[in-house]
């Protein structure tokens, strides 16, 4: 079974690791610093004494008398070729060893000896004198350094010995910092439990901002606003959804009924058919939109694109609509420069037109005109206005007309039809072309704008 720890474990893991790591390293450098030091003392000290001797057995010229006046109070050898041929009582109270040899000094001329629970180093040094024969003499110096050993290895005791006492205060400490450290944390979380689909409009508190957890509790508050902002689209999309659906299942109904209660004649059962036909073409245009919609916003969508003539396109649109025009007496003028080429997706942008120019016939008044001007700016830029002479859309609704079953007078969409969807999926339709949509200040009625940039070039096939 794998064990899990808590996130404020690791934290104290972590940091009592951390302290006993730096204890360590630091008690290292310390523990070096100190014995190379005390042992540099040492040798300076023995290095003193092996050069006073030194210096005596040179300038005697060999001659053994002035070696007695160094005294029998310091440790020390003389020999020649190797052979004994002065010590001190101190040296011979050693108990050393009475021959030595090269091999029992190391490279830097040293020997340690141990004697009755005392430490001693020893040093040698070559002195080469003499008047009428030359002497080669062996100058051995003994220094008692038990009391530098001892010092050293009470400091390694007492480094070894800290490391209890700084494994209780590195928990203690740990303990202490991850329960501060995860203050905010908790905080965090005590809130977090409090916000619900009903509360979506609570955040978090932001402690410090320009801490790891201020940041990742912004991006937290960011989150939940948009969280916030879909909830409530998707309960205002679907009230207004159940709404667009019990009114045509509502009339289909109630048509029913009053045709089965009267049980008139054929005629009367024909208008009754004819009717819920009519309800049900307005349920299947409501549900296709609202699927393609859904698509589009889950992404299910393999879009192709490919460059095509727009002119072309707008004047098979207004061929569509022409008839809904003439029936109200309305003109279309359309102004265009013969050609203009741009990588589309030719079923979504005539929809698009199609949407927007039906929209402006509906709130058109009879004998209007709708102006339809089509340009490629020196930039290359490529817009599209299409203006009516209708009632216009205030500034303050102009972009909340684009959300899905947003109307302006209920009433008066009512009077005319439609779900409200239109100008909705004419917005997906422009964006999946790479383009905005949006109305702008006109003198009269409304103005629908959209906008390709000139480095609009998406691939001939790609999905969305």
């Amino acid at each position: 079974m794998k064990l899990v720890l808590s996130f404020r474990t690791q934290l104290m893991l972590l940091n009592t690791l951390l302290v006993i790591l730096i204890y360590a390293v630091a008690a290292f450098f310390i523990y070096a610093f100190m014995k190379n030091r005390i042992e540099s003392v040492e040798l300076e000290k023995l290095q003193e004494q092996v050069s006073t001797v030194s210096t005596v057995v040179y300038k005697s010229g060999g001659d053994y008398n002035d070696w007695y006046h160094l005294g029998d109070q310091k440790p020390f050898l003389i020999m020649e070729d190797w052979k004994v041929s002065y010590q001190t009582t101190a040296w011979k109270d050693l108990n050393f060893p009475d021959k030595l040899t090269p091999g029992d000094f190391n490279n830097k001329s040293l020997k340690t000896y141990s004697a009755e629970q005392h430490n001693y180093l020893v040093k040698i040094n070559f002195v080469r004198t003499g008047i009428d024969t030359m002497h080669n003499f062996q100058v051995v110096v003994a220094m008692e350094n038990t009391e530098a050993l001892e010092s050293v290895e009470k400091l390694a005791r007492s480094l070894v010995l800290g490391i209890p006492l700084i494994l209780i205060l590195a928990v203690a400490g740990s303990f202490f910092l991850s329960n501060h450290a995860m203050g905010p944390v908790k905080l965090l979380r005590i809130k977090a439990q409090q916000i619900s689909a009903q509360s979506l409009s609570l955040r978090l508190p932001v402690i410090n901002a320009r801490d790891d957890i201020g940041q990742l509790t912004i991006v937290f508050n960011d989150l939940l606003t948009r969280l916030e902002y879909t909830f409530e689209q998707l309960k205002r999309f679907t009230a207004d959804a159940s709404h667009e659906f019990r009114t045509p299942l509502t009339s289909i109904r109630s048509t029913g009924q009053v045709a089965l209660k009267n049980a008139g004649n054929v005629n009367d059962f024909k208008d009754a058919v004819a009717s819920m036909l009519e309800d049900t073409d307005r349920l299947a245009n409501l549900i296709h939109d609202l699927l393609q919609l859904t698509r589009h916003d889950a992404g299910r969508l393999k879009i192709d694109f490919s460059k095509e003539d727009l002119v072309s396109h707008i004047n098979s649109v207004i061929e569509e609509l022409k008839i809904l025009a003439e029936e109200k007496g309305i003109t279309i003028s359309f102004l265009h420069p013969d050609t203009i080429r741009l990588h589309i997706n030719p079923a979504y942008f005539k929809q698009a037109i199609r949407n927007i120019l039906h929209n402006a016939i509906k709130y058109t008044p009879g004998s209007g005109l709708i102006e339809i001007q089509l340009r490629q700016e020196e930039s290359g830029i490529i817009r599209i206005d299409i203006k009516d002479n209708g009632p216009g859309i205030p500034p303050d609704l102009r972009e909340k007309v684009f959300e899905r079953f947003f109307r302006i007078d209920n009433a008066r969409s009512a009077s005319v039809g439609g779900s409200g969807l239109g100008l909705a999926i004419a917005k997906q339709g422009i964006e999946i072309n790479n383009g905005n949509i949006k109305f702008v200040d006109s003198n009269r009625g409304a103005t629908c704008r959209m906008v390709f940039p000139a480095n609009s070039a998406q691939d001939d096939s790609s999905a969305i």
